[in-house]
């Protein structure tokens, strides 16, 4: 492997910053070893190397346990950094070899429930349209979306809008939403216009998002409105909270906007208030240029996502 220097102390390589992975990863030496096919004392001997080029010790020796210090825990995460990016430069070498990348191929990152009813139309029409045209989607949280784009293992995200997007991201408006309560259509609550907070008072709900800041929003409203949820379920995609409701477990409080495409489900929706708005936004690399057929996407899903709305 190409190596690399440190202020002039000895030659690093991709193989030193794999042992240590490794031997962060298994705690011994001999676990290691055998993990990536190599002697004992071949790794060993990387390990040395190693912390002399760093010229910091990152290891407590005990018996046949490596424990790591401090400084092995910081540099971990640089490690494996390095190992990810290098990782993706021969899978995109790789792609370009075989054509599945290029000016005609699109990597698009969304959110898990845009994923069954959202999406899938809008990208098949999109491409019948485009018969040369490939796609790969991956879906995932906003914070995962975020980094897929930053580092350009994908073209185009779509997320829940958050400030510190705009600060590093292009933020392209999409649609604005406002939570609303999906229950069975047999719920005491059905013969409601509108579900407030004291509504939900006792009643078993469908939560989502534990620790993501809309579900933050959404616990502050109610302990400001004095009600302390009876969460039945925790989950993470509007689909499965749909689809709980249905099955009669409780109410939800989703996103009306995803929420509304789930109306095959025997479910009512209800406006919520006060609203919780969301809005949801395209994100691409700031300055970045983009293929023709990216931007045509872009103009293709701000479309759609505009009809959704009406």
């Amino acid at each position: 492997m190409t190596p690399f220097q440190i202020e002039g102390r000895m030659l690093l390589n991709f193989r030193h910053l794999e042992i240590f992975r490794a031997v962060m990863a298994t705690g011994s030496v001999t676990a290691a070893a055998n993990q990536m096919g190599l002697t004992q004392s071949a790794v060993s001997k990387a390990l040395r190397q190693f912390e002399s080029a760093l010229g910091i010790s990152l290891f407590i020796r005990e018996n046949s346990r490596m424990v790591p210090l401090p400084e092995a825990s910081a540099l971990l995460h640089e490690a494996e950094g390095i190992l990810g990016r290098a990782a993706r430069m021969v899978d995109l070498a790789s792609d370009l070899k075989s054509g599945l990348t290029g000016p005609d191929f699109l990597r698009l990152a969304a959110p898990v429930s845009a994923s069954e009813a959202l999406l899938p139309p809008i990208i098949a029409q999109f491409l019948r349209e485009r018969p040369n045209v490939s796609v790969e989607t991956i879906f995932g949280t906003t914070n995962e979306i975020e980094k897929l784009v930053e580092e350009r293992q994908v073209d185009i995200g779509i997320i829940r809008y958050s400030h510190s997007s705009e600060r590093r991201l292009k933020v392209i408006h999409l649609a604005d939403d406002e939570s609303v309560c999906v229950m069975p259509q047999e719920h005491s609550l059905s013969s409601k216009s509108v579900i407030t907070p004291r509504d939900l008072r006792g009643v078993p709900l469908i939560m989502l998002g534990r620790y993501r800041r809309t579900r933050t929003s959404l616990d502050q409203l109610l302990r400001r409105s004095g009600v302390v949820p009876t969460v039945k379920i925790e989950t993470h995609t509007i689909t499965s909270a749909c689809a709980f409701a249905a099955n009669g477990v409780g109410v939800a409080i989703v996103g009306g906007l995803f929420a509304r495409l789930h109306g095959q489900l025997p479910i009512l929706i209800r406006p919520f208030s006060p609203p919780l708005k969301h809005r949801y936004v395209i994100i691409t690399l700031d300055n970045a240029q983009l293929p023709q057929v990216a931007k045509a996407l872009i103009s293709n899903l701000v479309a759609k996502f505009a009809k959704v709305q009406e």
